[in-house]
């Protein structure tokens, strides 16, 4: 995976005009807003004093004023929806930009998820989707260790609640898959744990006895217990896959960024699933490009990395790994 630095001559050249330029026409068109809400407002006012001054009634100044109303009312809709696109286009913008030239050598498809067996097969989603897509796929290698990845939406449709069944999503954000230099003597899975928090002891004892699980893994202690929850048959390949090292690059990620991860070790894979979108921009907020970037990166990094790190603590010989993505 290339450096961020190798990187920023592609931002600068790229994607830093495009996003001054929509900076530019989003506070264009704030400005005319509010050009036009003083028009309106100040015409609003001067129908007051006509129709106090004349004494025309309320019903005259009702039908005078409803066409300024009418202007405001539509001036405002209007710009609620200019910034409502903004982060659409920013995501798409930064995306469309970084991931393809992420690794010097990789295959990419626009508009592919990973494979939809990668994510039945990964053990972390007990749910399986009724609709599943996704952008920005990548396969390659990683210091000669294959992976594939995209962005990925995986829902179902709730059809027992009404009538028009909301969308459930199941999982929303990157899923990335590593190959693994070796064989894991037992699945372990790493899922980011909310029940304790929610729900205090109770959720400790619906961790316990999740029945659609493997066996809980109780005897880990101290935040990542707080933070995670671990699945697995065999307590040996648990201690081996999770040392303190692996704990804490979980811990700092989820710090870092307030996302949740999880991660499962499974036969000769890796996989990964980090929730969330790996940029969240609210309409309003100033455009910074340069921490956008930043931050998208570093979500491709932080799988890339962890993945990297496992394989090399844990099979440091070179075996040829064949593996078909």
């Amino acid at each position: 995976m290339k450096p961020l630095t190798d990187l920023q001559t592609l931002y600068a050249e790229q994607v830093a005009p495009q996003l001054a330029a929509l900076a530019a026409t989003r506070e264009q068109a704030r400005r005319q807003r509010r050009r036009w809400l003083g028009v309106f407002t100040g015409l609003l006012l001067a129908l007051v004093v006509v129709t106090w001054t004349f004494g025309l009634g309320v019903v005259w100044f009702v039908l005078l004023a409803a066409p300024a109303v009418a202007a405001l009312i539509y001036l405002t809709v209007a710009q609620y929806k200019v910034d409502e696109v903004v982060p659409a286009q920013v995501n798409q913008l930064i995306s469309n930009a970084l991931v393809p030239n992420l690794y010097k050598e990789c295959q990419y498809a626009a508009n592919l998820p990973v494979g939809y067996r990668y994510f039945q097969e990964s053990g972390l989603f007990l749910h399986l989707p009724q609709n599943y897509s996704g952008r920005h796929l990548l396969k390659g290698k990683n210091a000669d260790v294959p992976f594939i990845c995209s962005e990925l939406v995986a829902s179902f449709t709730n059809g027992e609640t009404a009538q028009n069944p909301p969308e459930e999503v199941i999982f929303e954000g990157l899923f990335y898959v590593s190959g693994f230099r070796g064989q894991f003597a037992a699945p372990v899975v790493v899922l980011a744990n909310n029940a304790p928090q929610r729900l205090g002891t109770l959720g400790k004892l619906l961790n316990a006895y999740d029945p659609y699980r493997p066996p809980f893994v109780p005897y880990l202690r101290g935040q990542f217990a707080d933070q995670f929850a671990v699945y697995s048959p065999d307590a040996v390949e648990v201690r081996r896959v999770l040392d303190a090292t692996t704990q804490q690059l979980l811990l700092d990620f989820e710090q870092t960024t307030g996302r949740e991860v999880s991660v499962s070790f499974i036969d000769k894979r890796i996989c990964l699933a980090i929730e969330g979108p790996l940029l969240a921009i609210t309409p309003n907020e100033a455009l910074d490009g340069a921490t956008y970037w930043q931050q998208y990166y570093a979500t491709f990094a932080f799988a890339a990395s962890f993945c990297l790190a496992v394989n090399q603590r844990l099979a440091p010989v070179k075996n040829e790994l064949i593996w078909d993505l």
